[in-house]
Parts: structure tokens; C-alpha cells; sequence
């Protein structure tokens, strides 16, 4: 009665805790350039191993197959030790996640309940006008100071440096670009990549090179973003210019 008592109450915490989790990620778009350091993805694995365990101690309290089935019994042990091992593993590998402060967590609370849709009728926190002129100088200050080269750049460092609120520039962003900040940002550093990789002056530099050098930190990242942005990884780009050249 104690171990269906148990899993009785681990299943809805991990359908729970995944959900936690997926929200968790999906918003993490709305306020970091990069999420590499923060990203959880993990903590779900780590959630559907539980369940696996939980499911395969279920079943063997149940039907007592370990008890009568050696070749069971060695199954379960190596099933649970192995789930020991991965949880164990991913939990010491994951970085530490710095703390955001009261102000950031308030201004991530207000961006997340605006791009939520919940609101059937979503308030307009600048006029049109204003919004161009946003755009315009935001614009100004991406390909002029290009920001972007930060790698650890967020929408409350680039906030700062145009002295407006965090999620008005989410709003900018959003309503402006039709994108969300993560979007906008990589755009921003794929650009200054292909100019990069054209540029005689950097043919020093290999392709993880050049995507540090632009922002990225990750160059598994650094491929999907470019693939997706210009239907080639960014060794077909340099061959393909190459040739054309």
C-alpha cells in the first residue's frame, strides 16, 4: 500500500514539474540571448527517468516479478543504477543559474503575462508613432554598437543601454519585428556572420571561431540558427560564395 501510495503521488508531481519545466523554456526566448546556460531541457529527461523508475517499481511491486524472475531482478537493478548514474551525472554538469534580482523577476512576470494571450485585447503600450521611433533607434544601436557580441546579452542589459523598460522593449520587439528577443538577437549575430565568413581579412578564423567571435557560445546553436536562417550550415554558405566568387 506504501509504494502505490508513493507512485501514486510521483506521477502527478513529474506530469506537473515537465509542464513547470516547458513553460520554464518556451519564455526563456522572451528575455535571453542565451539559453545554453540556462536551459533545462536536462531536468525534463531527468523527469522522464523518474517516471520510467517509478513505472518499472510499480510494476515489480505489483506483480512480484523479481521475486520470481532472476533475469527481472538483474533488469530492474541495472534499469535504476543506470537512472541513478544520469540524474547524478546531469545534476553535477549543469551550470549555475545566476539569480535574477526582485526588479528583473517583476519585469520577466509583466513580459511573460503580455506574450501569454491570454488577454483577449492586449493593451498598447506606445503609440504607433512611438513604436517607429523605438524601432528606429533600436536599429541604430544594433548595427552601430552591435550589442549583439555579447554572449551573455539579455533584454535587461540591452534595456539598459537604450534607457527604457525592459518590457517595453519586449514590446518594441514583439510588435515591431514580429519576433521574440531571441529571434531578434541571433538575427542579428547570423548577419554579422556571413559577413564574416565573406570577409577576406577573417579567413584566420574556422567556423566555431567566427561564431564565438559573433555572439554565439554554443556551436551546435550556431549551426541550427544559421541552417534555419539561410537553409545552409555555415560551412555550404562559405563553399557556396566561394565558388560564385
Amino acid at each position: 500500500m506504501f509504494n502505490l501510495f508513493f507512485c501514486i503521488q510521483v506521477v502527478p508531481y513529474c506530469i506537473s514539474a515537465y509542464r513547470k519545466i516547458a513553460a520554464y523554456q518556451k519564455n526563456l526566448f522572451l528575455y535571453t540571448s542565451n539559453t545554453a546556460a540556462i536551459n533545462l531541457k536536462w531536468l525534463q529527461k531527468v523527469v522522464i527517468c523518474v517516471l520510467m523508475i517509478t513505472g518499472l517499481w510499480l510494476i515489480d511491486n505489483v506483480f512480484k516479478l523479481a521475486k520470481n524472475n532472476t533475469l527481472f531482478d538483474h533488469f530492474a537493478s541495472l534499469i535504476y543504477l543506470l537512472g541513478i548514474f544520469y540524474i547524478a551525472y546531469y545534476s553535477l554538469k549543469q551550470k549555475e543559474i545566476t539569480e535574477l534580482n526582485q526588479q528583473e523577476k517583476k519585469e520577466i512576470d509583466v513580459i511573460i503575462k503580455e506574450n501569454s494571450g491570454v488577454e483577449s485585447n492586449p493593451k498598447k503600450l506606445i503609440s504607433d508613432l512611438d513604436l517607429q521611433e523605438a524601432k528606429s533607434v533600436l536599429i541604430d544601436v544594433m548595427t552601430n554598437k552591435k550589442p549583439f557580441l555579447d554572449p551573455e546579452l539579455s533584454l535587461f542589459k540591452l534595456a539598459s543601454q537604450l534607457d527604457i523598460p525592459s518590457h517595453q522593449l519586449s514590446y518594441v520587439i514583439n510588435k515591431g519585428f514580429n519576433e521574440n528577443f531571441y529571434q531578434f538577437v541571433n538575427r542579428y549575430r547570423i548577419e554579422e556572420a556571413k559577413k564574416m565568413i565573406l570577409d577576406p581579412n577573417m579567413q584566420h578564423l574556422n567556423i566555431i571561431g567566427i561564431a564565438f567571435e559573433v555572439g554565439f557560445n554554443s556551436k551546435t546553436v550556431f549551426n541550427t540558427t544559421f541552417k534555419k536562417s539561410t537553409s545552409l550550415t555555415p560551412s555550404e554558405f562559405k563553399k557556396l560564395n566561394l565558388v560564385l566568387a
